[in-house]
């Protein structure tokens, strides 16, 4: 299932969808701040993530079922503690305005815990 949400900007709070099981694909573009833990342990494996000026909240999508991420061109400063730790994420292209990690922003990833080549790139080669 995919979830749509309102064409206003709008705040998702902590743990808003912490463990749902049913959503599996989410457009995050008008959204201005996400909450600590809001996808922790999710069955998400896609977003799209356009946030501007704005951090990931710790934990966002920790323990979550994320395979992909598209940053869609955000201005993204701040990638918070844990944000995708123990996430199926296989390669992340972050832009080039992420100037802060976190403690385990990316701890622990891929569907074996680092059987999988994890890349952060800049751009795309």
């Amino acid at each position: 299932r995919t979830i749509t949400l309102p064409a206003n900007e709008i705040e998702i709070g902590a743990s808003a969808f912490f463990n749902t099981s049913a959503l599996k694909s989410v457009n995050l573009e008008k959204v201005k701040s996400l909450g600590e833990f809001a996808f922790e342990g999710s069955a998400i494996t896609s977003v799209n993530l356009a946030l501007n000026g704005v951090k990931i909240g710790v934990g966002a999508f920790e323990g979550s079922s994320l395979e992909a991420i598209d940053f869609n061109g955000a201005e993204l400063t701040e990638i918070s503690d844990s944000a995708f730790r123990l996430t199926n994420l296989s390669k992340v292209v972050l832009p080039d305005s992420v100037t802060s990690f976190g403690y385990h922003a990316f701890g622990y990833i891929g569907r074996r815990y680092g059987d999988l080549l994890f890349r952060l790139l800049r751009r795309e080669n």
